[in-house]
């Protein structure tokens, strides 16, 4: 996992199996053909396979055991929250606050009543759902949102 790229792989996948184009995409300064050594790399170690969808596409989604890397990863995010507030000209994706955004919600106290509440940030709209069971964290699904915070 120490190699560089392979946790930022995984934060991707962490949001939603993908197609190669989509972590391509998210990982702003990533050759195609080190995104490639590197899912390679993760396949092999266990951590990502590969999955074929309708129309032979192929979709890379974490295994059972690389969906594990869930929880360090969120230690991480909530670890390094002091050093996001120092911004500094560093490349931001709205859609990298799905994993985040949970990371610091997670041990909150489970919601009274079910509620979602949208967060936009450069033109990309994520939901937090908050619910007994606890919350989750996703890229908006086109549902009615309760509220929306702009940013």
């Amino acid at each position: 996992m120490g190699d560089r790229w392979n946790l930022l792989v995984v934060r991707q996948l962490l949001m939603a199996p993908a197609r190669y184009r989509e972590p391509l995409d998210g990982l702003p300064g990533v050759a195609t053909n080190l995104l490639a050594d590197r899912l390679r790399d993760l396949e092999t170690a266990g951590v990502v396979e590969r999955l074929a969808e309708e129309g032979n596409a192929i979709v890379y989604a974490l295994t059972p055991w690389g969906a594990e890397l869930r929880e360090p990863i969120e230690s991480l995010v909530r670890w390094s929250t002091p050093l996001m507030a120092r911004g500094g000209g560093d490349r931001f994706r709205a859609e990298w606050l799905v994993v985040g955004v949970r990371a610091l919600l997670v041990s909150r106290a489970a919601a009274r009543r079910s509620s979602t509440v949208g967060i936009a940030v450069d033109g990309q709209l994520l939901q937090v759902r908050a619910r007994r069971s606890g919350t989750e964290v996703s890229l908006h699904d086109g549902r009615d949102l309760d509220a929306v915070v702009r940013g």
